[in-house]
């Protein structure tokens, strides 16, 4: 994996864990699209294909490991809408 698809998989990881603490008052594909959009004001360059997958795979990543964490340790697991 190269500097800027490993940076962009981090990115996308921060991004899900901020979604995950964030105004929750959008919904989860709003706050998405804002972390997103915020990332990609951030580079100087337009994202190559595997830039755009990993920051979406580390954002649904971070979304993942938290909601399977929630449902070991809770004897009701969430409810996903």
């Amino acid at each position: 994996m190269d500097i800027m698809t490993e940076q962009s998989y981090s990115a996308g990881v921060i991004a899900g864990q901020s979604a995950l603490t964030g105004r929750r008052g959008e919904d989860l594909i709003a706050e998405m699209r804002g972390y997103y959009d915020l990332w990609l004001s951030d580079l100087t360059t337009s994202p190559s294909d595997e830039m755009t997958a990993a920051w979406l795979i580390g954002f649904s990543g971070a979304l993942a490991r938290h909601y399977s964490h929630v449902a070991i340790t809770s004897s009701q697991p969430p409810v996903l809408n």
